[in-house]
Order: C-alpha cells, then sequence, then structure tokens
C-alpha cells in the first residue's frame, strides 16, 4: 500500500478533508446524487482507494451508497 494512502486511510476509507466536503455538499446542493435524497447523506470517495479529490467524490445517501 502507498505511504499516501496508508496515512490517509482508517479502516479501507480515505479521509477526506473539510474543505472539500463543503466544495462537494455545495456542487452536490446537499442531496444525494443518486435519489435525492437529503437525510442521512454523506460525501464518499467513488473509487476505492482513489485520492479523495472533487471529481472522485459524490455526495450519497447510505443506501444509494451500498449499491456502488
Amino acid at each position: 500500500m502507498p505511504k499516501w494512502l496508508d496515512e490517509m486511510t482508517n479502516a479501507g476509507e480515505p479521509v477526506i478533508p473539510e474543505n472539500l466536503k463543503n466544495t462537494v455538499w455545495e456542487r452536490d446542493e446537499g442531496q444525494c446524487v443518486q435519489c435525492g435524497a437529503t437525510e442521512d447523506v454523506g460525501i464518499y470517495c467513488i473509487e476505492p482507494y482513489g485520492m479523495p479529490t472533487e471529481s472522485n467524490t459524490k455526495l450519497l445517501c447510505k443506501p444509494c451508497k451500498r449499491n456502488l
């Protein structure tokens, strides 16, 4: 595992910086990009073990996250 990945992960999930979370929240208008839910949503990296970048993160509700 690359050192940068080891330092940025927590149980396999990348740590997403707060400024990126704010950017993605605004971009996705505070709702799940799959179903439009506004409750129980979070920002997740789409590509497993990928860098947490704006293009690799989406706002998803937990049911839609499970279906990725």
